[in-house]
């Protein structure tokens, strides 16, 4: 035994490296995977936040003064959308919070009142 392993240590040698390069690969690839996935979580919490302020905080005040001025049904579509959204993006936004294991997830329910309340607030 003593005599196969000194005759060939030198391809044992590339052989444990090739290995150990292999295994190192696959983590690497599965930590790229991974973090990719963490990025684009990330990027859709953005988009979520964005849509919170653009879409819904903006469509209940463009459909609430529309209607204020014109007394016209047509002018409250911006707002009911606003509404119909708003559950769709905050379980969306909290689900990818929670994914991400985001410690204030607290801070969001207290967002999610607020705007719940406004709308509540408007229709009476």
């Amino acid at each position: 035994m003593k005599n196969f392993l000194f005759r060939n240590w030198i391809v044992l040698t590339i052989g444990t490296a090739l290995i150990a390069s292999m295994v190192m690969a696959i983590k690497n690839k599965t930590t790229i995977d991974k973090n990719s996935e963490l990025q684009q979580q990330s990027e859709r919490v953005k988009q979520l936040t964005k849509e919170i302020l653009s879409e819904t905080m903006h469509g209940l005040d463009l459909g609430l003064r529309g209607f204020a001025l014109s007394k016209e049904d047509k002018m409250l579509i911006p707002f009911r959308k606003a509404i119909e959204q708003n559950g769709r993006i905050f379980n969306e936004l909290e689900q990818l919070l929670k994914d991400q294991q985001y410690p204030n997830l607290s801070d969001l329910q207290l967002v999610k009142n607020e705007v719940q309340c406004i709308s509540h607030c408007l229709i009476k």
